[in-house]
């Protein structure tokens, strides 16, 4: 159905203080109607989008992208719901208008049409969504983190693996009432290069991150991305990226993810992909290395290979390991903690059209008085798990840097 679109005198100015205070107005719509929503913003760009799913979200069993409708995907790592979040309410700060879809009840369209105030600072009356279900939440130690590190090590010495990424989580107590548009503001300002979200479902829970790595991508029905992410170092203002030096421990590590994307080609035989890379890449406070691969849809006739890609990369080698199944095995056994969405993927699809889908890390989950961060660093036989530890620290700043102050 085309949506219906709803007028208002007052426009978004896409840029300065009134974007935030509407983005709290309609998160409040959303809070108070129980309904599910999604904002992010994509990397390189300054737009950013909300959407709310005004009915129950839509639960999936298989992902079709080709055929999906405009809309927000969030998936777990493993077990767990994958949730589809419809685009009923479509909010874009660089358009004037919101986009409303014809089956959004009038009393949330008379909502909507008065939430052109000149108030600036607008404070949201509910608040996000938490997952009460939740177990209580252990910190991993850091002689916990190392065993683990040592267990792998010594397996990938064994051949059982080639490599294997452990993750962590880290707790942190808020001071203050987390706000939402506030920090998610603050992350787009200090990581303009990364994919920042927020996620917000009843009965899920509410997850933030600001992720460099993106899993799949289509532009404009055509090209499709995916990359090869990995090798971590701290970023320091000023560093030329070409002049970076880098370990040959972290020179495999990305060389085991790009294998492992070439081998999901050579799967489905598909050889025409142009491949840019491996360079130096800054997402955030870090830079790691970054291989890009690109396929022409037309000139390969290959219209379902989102999906088909999708499918096969999930989990990469750059969260889970390689081989995948023991890698996996061994993160079942050594792992206390569930992963949940942290290390899955998210991201808009709009239709077959443009589709941007990242893997979930740099991320936390929401609790009212308290955020669970993840980490992970990626082992192989060259690996020294005091630095692996130190890597995970370095990651969870990704968010604390910008959030530390809540």
């Amino acid at each position: 159905m085309e949506p219906d679109i709803q007028k208002s005198e007052k426009g978004i100015k896409g840029k300065g203080d009134n974007t935030a205070s509407l983005l709290k107005k309609l998160l409040d719509i959303a809070f108070g109607y129980s309904f599910s929503t999604a904002i992010w913003r994509l990397p390189n760009q300054n737009t950013v989008h909300l959407i709310i799913d005004t009915g129950k979200y839509q639960k999936i069993s298989e992902i079709d992208l080709e055929c999906m409708s405009k809309g927000f995907l969030f998936c777990p790592y493993d077990s767990g719901e994958k949730v589809f979040i419809r685009s009923d309410i479509h909010f874009e700060s660089d358009k004037p208008d919101i986009a409303v879809a014809g089956n959004v009840s009038a009393s949330t369209k008379l909502k909507l049409d008065k939430i052109y105030g000149h108030d600036a600072e607008h404070e949201l009356n509910a608040t996000y969504f938490t997952d009460n279900g939740s177990a209580p939440v252990n910190e991993t130690t850091h002689e916990e983190y190392l065993r683990v590190v040592e267990a792998a090590i010594a397996a990938i010495q064994n051949n059982v693996f080639e490599k294997v990424v452990p993750s962590r989580i880290k707790e942190i107590t808020f001071r203050t009432k987390f706000s939402v548009v506030d920090n998610f503001i603050k992350l787009t300002n200090a990581y303009p290069r990364t994919f920042v979200f927020f996620i917000s479902i009843p009965g899920i829970g509410s997850w933030m991150g600001a992720t460099p790595e993106a899993l799949i991508e289509i532009e404009d029905g055509r090209t499709f991305r995916t990359v090869s992410l990995a090798g971590t170092q701290k970023y320091h203002e000023g560093i030329i990226t070409s002049e970076v030096a880098w370990t040959q421990k972290d020179i495999e590590e990305q060389a085991m993810v790009s294998r492992y994307i070439i081998n999901c080609f050579k799967k489905i035989r598909l050889r025409e992909f142009v491949e840019h890379g491996p360079k130096t890449v800054i997402a955030g406070n870090l830079m790691h290395l970054k291989t890009t691969y690109e396929v022409d849809l037309h000139d390969t006739g290959f219209s379902n290979l989102g999906t088909v890609m999708l499918q096969l990369l999930h989990p990469t080698s750059a969260v889970c390991g390689m081989p995948k199944a023991a890698s996996s095995k061994f993160l079942d056994a050594h792992e206390r903690h569930n992963r949940k969405y942290y290390s899955g993927f998210l991201g808009p699809v709009d239709n077959h059209r443009n589709t941007h889908i990242f893997v979930n890390i740099r991320s936390m989950e929401l609790f009212e008085d308290r955020a669970v961060l993840y980490a992970g660093s990626g082992i192989t036989e060259d690996s020294i798990p005091e630095k692996e530890w130190l890597e995970t620290e370095m990651k969870c700043n990704t968010l604390l840097n910008v959030i530390r102050s809540s």
